[in-house]
């Protein structure tokens, strides 16, 4: 009988190492739709933004096992209190969801909800356009990861 050439301690670090490379891959794909989306939010037309607070509270945070791993809210004008609207905003949505890779994307005004409810697009869009490209990222991920047999 031939001896293995390798050890348990190979195949472990060969086994992480491939989960390494798919998790930068998930990462990668949540974060590129993550960007694309609050592109879609902060672009909108729909609400005349007098002082940047709302687009300001707009944006995300990518999580992996209720640890936040990546961010982006970005401050338009005066919009500071926007900001830290938003970030807190998405921190309470993201502690709901403790167990796995979690994109939250938020508009963390709270008059963001009342106009949304009176018919002006706030994260309507960008909701849609999430919803519309999540199923070919996925396909996409999982081909990458396919291809890394």
């Amino acid at each position: 009988m031939a001896k293995a050439k390798f050890t348990r301690n190979d195949i472990r670090r060969h086994l992480n190492r491939g989960a390494a490379r798919i998790e930068e891959q998930i990462i990668i794909r949540l974060r590129y739709l993550a960007e694309a989306t609050i592109a879609v939010a902060r672009q909108t037309n729909s609400y005349m933004d007098q002082t940047g607070n709302l687009r300001s509270s707009i944006g995300y945070l990518i999580l992996k096992n209720g640890r936040v791993i990546d961010e982006s809210f970005e401050q338009v004008k005066e919009g500071a209190e926007g900001t830290a609207a938003g970030r807190k905003h998405a921190k309470q949505v993201a502690s709901e969801y403790p167990l796995g890779y979690v994109l939250v994307v938020v508009a963390g005004m709270h008059y963001g909800a009342i106009l949304e409810a009176n018919g002006v697009d706030v994260l309507s869009s960008a909701e849609m356009y999430a919803k519309s490209k999540t199923p070919e990222m996925l396909k996409k991920l999982k081909q990458s990861v396919a291809s890394m047999r």
